[in-house]
């Protein structure tokens, strides 16, 4: 489901030569939510806002927002966040005389799932139009920049960084909560969390040995995953070989992510052989709950440092297990989380400053040249 993001639609803006007036069309999932910062920021501004509800099959999408293409007399920038799905879009912008043409990519070398060579060839394409057709490049961290852009780099655009921010007002119960929670004196037992899919490269049955060698020490620790996926059955499978079925809880995907990790996790704790751009590891620490990930996920995404951790899974379970006791005792103060936040560009309400910056350099350059 969408949460608050910086940039989870298509954005469209139209310039009106006399007057200044600008339009931002925004594509949304049925499910969406109506409080976007982003646009909020620009209605602010009296810049004028639009929003189309795109949903149903994909060739449906595709002639709702084919149509909202052609409505347009005159369009100046068109910003897209969805990586290769994207790619049958860009060539149709530029057909309607879209002169800048922004890819964001979310994933670094993200492939799809699955043998089939023509699934592979089929996104391959998609990906040539990403990089045949955009006139700028943005990446979530720089290595999903470097993926869109190809190892080659042969399509040389303007390029840079722009990470995808959260709103952090909208975790301050959570933290409030968190602060409540590591106040309370008696606590005994240990709980581990793990939330996201539970895919082989996620690397879940780590966690589990982790727990076993917390559990053969004599520690009361308990791990709590939230999610599903391909690997929960060997997890599952794992977690009775151990004899650690009663320490073990498994909750469905959905639900609020924040309040069960701010009310119930110690730590989280992501042991991933693959990463992209983990935004759990940002609310997990707009909640002020500590994290403990692999070297697989980027430093781009600490933003309380004293809360942020990594180690190597060469180090093995053992090592792990010290870790996660000492980061898992770790408590930061409301205050120092906020001041954090208000200085990150994790932070949507400085990230949001930051791209209508660019998007108004986009259309000053298009005056200047146009």
């Amino acid at each position: 489901p969408p949460r608050s993001t910086l940039f989870p639609y298509t954005t469209l803006f139209r310039s009106m030569r006399r007057g200044a007036k600008v339009t931002v069309m925004s594509f949304e999932g049925a499910a969406a939510p109506s409080d976007l910062v982003l646009l909020q920021r620009l209605e602010t501004e009296g810049i004028e806002t639009r929003r189309i509800t795109v949903c149903g099959g994909r060739w449906r999408r595709l002639r709702t927002i084919h149509s909202a293409f052609k409505a347009l007399s005159r369009c100046d920038i068109a910003h897209f966040n969805s990586d290769a799905y994207s790619g049958p879009f860009l060539p149709f912008a530029k057909l309607c005389g879209i002169p800048v043409r922004i890819m964001h990519a979310r994933t670094p070398g993200w492939r799809p799932p699955g043998p089939g060579l023509y699934l592979r060839l089929y996104y391959d394409f998609r990906w040539w139009l990403t990089r045949r057709y955009s006139t700028h490049a943005f990446g979530v961290t720089q290595q999903a920049l470097d993926a869109m852009l190809g190892p080659a780099r042969r399509h040389r655009v303007p390029s840079l960084v722009v990470p995808s921010a959260i709103c952090f007002a909208r975790f301050r119960q959570q933290l409030d909560t968190r602060t409540r929670r590591d106040r309370v004196e008696g606590k005994t037992d240990l709980i581990v969390g793990f939330v996201g899919r539970m895919s082989p490269m996620k690397n879940p049955v780590f966690l589990v040995k982790v727990l076993s060698v917390l559990r053969a020490r004599g520690i009361e620790a308990r791990l709590l995953f939230m999610g599903s996926g391909s690997a929960e059955a060997e997890v599952r499978d794992l977690v009775a070989k151990e004899n650690l079925t009663n320490q073990v809880e498994l909750l469905p995907a959905g639900g609020n992510v924040a309040e069960v990790m701010a009310q119930r996790m110690d730590i989280v704790v992501l042991p991933s052989d693959y990463e992209g751009t983990p935004r759990v590891i940002i609310e997990s620490q707009a909640s002020g709950v500590p994290v403990l990930c692999s070297m697989a996920v980027s430093t781009d995404v600490c933003v309380v440092p004293e809360l942020f951790h990594r180690l190597p899974l060469a180090e093995g379970p053992a090592v792990w297990a010290d870790e996660v006791l000492r980061v898992a005792q770790i408590s930061v103060s409301r205050e120092r989380v906020k001041d954090c936040f208000d200085r990150s560009p994790l932070e949507i309400e400085n990230q949001a400053e930051h791209l209508m910056a660019l998007y108004r350099s986009y259309l000053a350059q298009e005056e200047r040249y146009g």
